[in-house]
């Protein structure tokens, strides 16, 4: 059963990243029938939480400000021929926020930008992205460098577990959906005790070489009936 139509919802933040994932965003929908949910946060610092924190009205002032931007985002989309069908403006942790909201209304995929921390910034500060990731219900697509122009090329990635079953149906999905072209990746994780270049000789041995090989072909095999359509490679 295909994923598509569903609702996508699109994470902004008024940022270059989002730009682009809006555009994306506004591709899906248009390239699935689906229907596009836009939500806008404003992260409080954690301190004003407290109603008592800060002076009077001045959390009203960042939440007509954050409406605008909100609107303002919408406007741009519908400008690029977008429909968006419901908007939504929480208060709080960004993260925690997108994943309830995405969980609240049933959405299908959560689509937001990067703003592509490096690995300094990203320990000292969190990364939004990265946490919708981890505690997303349903797939997340993480636009970053450029906008994607579909039909495009799909890599999905899988190692066989089970947790791999949704990306493989997600992809496949928006494969199909989008006229885009399916390739497969797959990764044997190796035993730990042969994680280390040259720690024991017998993952060469050729009798080993072959074995694997023939089951990664036929997890591949596998893996192409589960997509439900031939990979392209």
């Amino acid at each position: 059963m295909s994923i598509f139509p569903t609702k996508i919802l699109l994470a902004t933040d008024s940022s270059e990243e989002v730009e682009m994932a809006a555009k994306v965003a506004v591709e899906l929908v248009q390239q699935t029938g689906s229907e596009l949910h836009v939500i806008h946060v404003l992260a409080l610092p954690l301190d004003t939480h407290d109603p008592s924190s800060f002076e009077p009205g001045w959390r009203r002032q960042l939440e007509t400000r954050a409406r605008s931007e909100l609107k303002d985002e919408v406007d741009t989309i519908e400008a690029s021929g977008g429909t968006v069908a419901d908007t939504h403006l929480g208060v709080g942790r960004p993260d925690a926020e997108i994943v309830a909201l995405a969980e609240e209304i049933g959405a299908g995929l959560i689509v937001m930008g990067s703003r592509g921390l490096g690995g300094i910034r990203r320990a000292l500060m969190g990364s939004v992205s990265s946490a919708v990731v981890r505690h997303a219900h349903c797939p997340v697509m993480v636009v970053r460098g450029e906008a994607v122009i579909f039909p495009t090329k799909i890599l999905l990635a899988t190692d066989g577990s089970e947790d791999s079953e949704l990306a493989a149906r997600a992809a496949a999905d928006l494969a199909k959906s989008s006229g885009s072209e399916l390739h497969v990746v797959y990764v044997q994780p190796m035993l730990e005790r042969h994680s280390r270049p040259m720690r024991s000789q017998s993952i060469f041995h050729p009798k080993w070489s072959r074995a694997w090989r023939k089951k990664v072909g036929a997890n591949l095999r596998s893996w192409y009936r589960r997509c439900g359509r031939r990979a392209a490679r």
